[in-house]
């Protein structure tokens, strides 16, 4: 079984952003290590009991450049039943028209 990933988009009209969800039914991160995930080279201990390929760079690099455009990035997890990531971004000006659109 490998799993599943949804990834959903929305734009938040209140807070006038677009708020990207990822949902993975992985192995989740186990709650005492979640206040450290986005730390660099963070990888959480089941993650390296299972082998699984990474650094602990990617999560880290991208809250940094989501904070540079304004955004922010968040996450639930329980372990073993798989971890929800959210960012948010700010709609810019030349963004409105197209989302009245949409």
């Amino acid at each position: 079984d490998r799993g599943e990933i949804t990834i959903v988009l929305e734009h938040d009209k209140a807070k006038n952003e677009i708020v990207f969800k990822i949902k993975d039914t992985g192995i989740g991160i186990p709650s005492e290590q979640q206040k450290r995930f986005f730390t660099k080279f963070f990888r959480a201990a089941n993650a390296v009991r299972a082998e699984t390929e990474g650094f602990g760079l990617g999560l880290f690099l991208a809250k940094n450049i989501i904070e540079a455009h304004g955004g922010r990035s968040w996450f639930k997890s329980k372990e073993k039943q798989g971890t929800t990531f959210y960012f948010s971004v700010p709609v810019k000006k030349q963004l409105e028209k197209f989302l009245k659109e949409f």
